[in-house]
C-alpha cells in the first residue's frame, strides 16, 4: 500500500492482484480495478513521490492477427494504464499494444503490436521497454515519454520517436 497526495486530497492505494484506492479522509473506496482477465501485471509509482499518478500494465492478452490463416497463432500484447489522482481518481489506457497485421511495401507481413515492461516514472517521464510481437523484429526498445505525450491516443509513432537510442533522456525525439 501507499499514500498519494494530490492537492488537498490524500489517497490510500492498495495493490495485490487488483487495485483499490480509498479517500484517506472519508475512508471510502473511490476507485478499483478488479478485473481478473486481464489482471494487473506490474504497477509503479513515481520514484520521487512527486507525481499524483501511477502506471500499470495488464497481464498479456491474446489476439489472432491473421484471421484468414487457419494456422495463425495467438500473439500476446499488453496495455499501459495511468491512474490520475486529483479531486477525482481517473484511469486511462495511455498505450495499447494490440497492434494489427500489416503489409510493408515489399509484401511482407508483420504484427505491429507489443508487450511492455515498466521501468520507472520520474520527473514527469515514464521509462519503459517494449518488444514488438513481430518475431522478425527481434529487439527490445527502451523509451522515455513525457506525461503530457501519453494520452488515450498515444500511438507507436510517438513511441518510436521517443526510443532512448534515438531520443534524449528527457523523452524528446532527437
Amino acid at each position: 500500500f501507499r499514500y498519494v497526495a494530490a492537492g488537498d486530497k490524500v489517497y490510500l492505494v492498495v495493490h495485490n492482484s487488483s487495485l483499490y484506492v480509498y479517500d484517506a479522509e472519508t475512508r471510502k473506496q473511490v476507485y478499483s480495478y478488479e478485473k481478473t482477465k486481464p489482471s494487473i501485471d506490474k504497477l509503479i509509482f513515481d520514484a520521487d513521490n512527486a507525481s499524483a499518478s501511477l502506471f500499470f500494465t495488464v497481464k498479456p492478452m491474446s489476439k489472432v492477427y491473421d484471421e484468414e490463416d487457419e494456422n495463425a497463432k495467438q500473439e500476446s500484447y499488453q496495455e499501459i494504464h495511468r491512474v490520475n489522482f486529483g479531486e477525482e481518481v481517473t484511469e486511462e489506457i495511455v498505450l495499447n499494444g494490440s497492434g494489427a497485421m500489416t503489409v510493408n511495401n515489399v509484401g511482407e507481413f508483420g504484427q505491429t503490436g507489443a508487450t511492455f515492461d515498466l521501468i520507472r516514472h520520474q520527473d514527469g517521464i515514464l521509462y519503459f521497454s517494449f518488444t514488438y510481437l513481430d518475431s522478425t523484429i527481434a529487439s527490445t526498445n527502451y523509451v522515455a515519454i513525457r506525461d503530457e505525450d501519453l494520452t488515450e491516443k498515444t500511438s507507436f509513432a510517438t513511441v518510436s520517436s521517443a526510443i532512448v537510442n534515438g531520443g534524449d533522456k528527457n523523452g524528446a525525439a532527437a
